[in-house]
């Protein structure tokens, strides 16, 4: 026969059994919010890639334009360049007078702004005065067009 002594050890399993299942089934719960919570992350995160990569493509058609205007901009300069070169009617005076006549040059409205605003050393105003440029120490006189 079963005696006291066993029921109560048996009573005490079952009680740790059911204690041990409710623990399980709350635990099963919350990771099934969790896996709700990361799919909907996850779902997020999707739709921002495929955003990112419309983006890109854009930004890289957009960089693709500018560096083909760009060929074309070198292109037209080195035939225009050649084309003088090649010219048997320009001598090299002539040639020189059109290198110096490419230079930059600022817009009446702009330069009166750009002397109020800025505050040059006396040198830098002599050479603006004369229509002369001589590039600062360390510099190669070229301009950074990006």
């Amino acid at each position: 026969m079963i005696s006291l002594d066993q029921v109560h050890i048996l009573e005490k399993k079952v009680e740790s059994a059911v204690t041990k299942i409710i623990e399980l089934k709350n635990e099963n719960a919350a990771l099934k919010n969790r896996i709700n919570l990361l799919e909907k992350d996850n779902a997020e995160l999707g739709s921002k890639v495929s955003v990112f990569e419309k983006e890109q493509n854009r930004v890289e058609e957009g960089i693709l334009s500018v560096l083909n205007r760009l060929d074309e901009v070198e292109d037209t300069v080195s035939t225009s360049v050649l084309t003088t070169n090649n010219s048997s009617e320009i001598n090299d005076d002539t040639a020189k007078t059109e290198v110096a006549e490419m230079d930059i040059r600022i817009p009446e409205e702009n330069a009166a702004a750009e002397n109020t605003d800025t505050v040059s050393e006396d040198s830098d105003t002599d050479n603006a005065a004369d229509g002369s440029f001589s590039p600062k120490p360390g510099e190669n006189g070229q301009f950074d067009i990006f």
